[in-house]
């Protein structure tokens, strides 16, 4: 009876230790915590949000792998992407893009901006 409780015991706490350590997760530092944002899932469609910055290399790089995600997948995600930046730059690059995406010229001025930035080598801002 002492062998097999001695078994059990080890097990029923290799079980639910991590779940512990994880519901007591606290971060050190000051900051504001944001009401979460809920997401459905309908079942069809995924929303997938891109937070990127015409400045950033491997944001060039990953932009050339979202045809092919988009093409594996062409009903059942909705891309969205949100320019960005770090006060390094200028946010003109974003502007635009936020613009041409409401005239329906987003992807197109996308690539534009990361042809100048990282091919031509121009400055964008």
């Amino acid at each position: 009876m002492f062998k097999k409780m001695f078994l059990v015991l080890p097990l029923l706490v290799a079980i639910f230790s991590p779940l512990s350590v994880e519901a007591e997760t606290s971060i050190k530092g000051v900051y504001t915590r944001l009401t979460l944002h809920q997401f459905e899932f309908d079942g069809k469609t995924v929303e997938v949000i891109e937070f990127m910055s015409f400045y950033c290399g491997a944001c060039y790089s990953f932009g050339k792998s979202i045809p092919i995600i988009k093409g594996n997948f062409p009903e059942k995600i909705k891309w969205k992407t949100i320019p960005i930046y770090w006060g390094k730059g200028s946010p003109k690059p974003g502007e635009a893009y936020l613009l041409a995406e409401e005239v329906g010229k987003g992807e197109k001025m996308k690539k534009a901006i990361y042809r100048a930035r990282f091919v031509e080598k121009k400055n964008i801002g």
